[in-house]
């Protein structure tokens, strides 16, 4: 057995235990911990998913961020595609103050922005 036949039962075994230690957040803030705390694999996200879940990085999260962001299907030719825009949420779920220092991979680079708090 191989692929979502075996990754099913351990994502659901890690977000129940995160659910545990977390019985506030929604399902929503359940899984964007599981997404953003989870290991980067060697493949995109259309081939492996967001990555390895990891235990001790989601139930310890303090930062947590949007899982995911669709930015749509984009046909041929691209001239005709709009830019698209979506909001990343981090969270803070400890009682500490953080800074964070974000950057992008493989994108083109865009204008400057600023975090807004929630």
């Amino acid at each position: 057995m191989s692929g979502t036949s075996m990754a099913t039962p351990h994502v659901a075994g890690v977000a129940a235990l995160l659910a545990e230690r977390r019985p506030d957040w929604t399902g929503a803030q359940l899984k964007d911990a599981l997404m953003s705390t989870s290991q980067r694999l060697d493949a995109s996200a259309y081939t492996l998913g967001a990555g390895r879940v990891s235990v001790p990085a989601a139930v310890d999260a303090a930062i947590t961020a949007t899982g995911s962001a669709d930015l749509g299907f984009h046909a041929w030719p691209y001239e005709e595609n709009e830019p698209v825009a979506r909001t990343l949420t981090y969270r803070n779920s400890s009682d500490t103050d953080v800074e964070l220092t974000l950057s992008a991979e493989g994108a083109p680079r865009a204008s400057p922005c600023s975090p807004t708090p929630p």
